[in-house]
């Protein structure tokens, strides 16, 4: 994605593409398993209290942890970086 960040899960099932825009970020989330449908998602946040909400309800958060630690702290870093 231009001008933003891509986040990665180890396995690469799991990706987030991030946008800074001129008042929050754009993402896209892409989950492609091994076997079934390539699911691909894109929202725009006006701030890191909505985008941590939504990843809050996220099922694939307690089996990519780490992950989801990585791809918050990055997204709220990117949202401080253009307020």
């Amino acid at each position: 994605m231009s001008h933003g960040i891509v986040v990665r899960s180890a396995d690469a099932v799991l990706t987030f593409g991030l946008v800074p825009l001129g008042r929050g970020v754009l993402v896209r989330r892409t989950y492609c398993p091994p076997q079934g449908p390539r699911i691909v998602q894109v929202m725009k946040f006006d701030g890191a209290d909505r985008f941590d909400d939504w990843c809050s309800r996220d099922p694939l958060r307690f089996e990519q942890t780490m992950f989801f630690q990585d791809l918050l702290r990055r997204c709220h870093d990117l949202l401080h970086r253009t307020a």
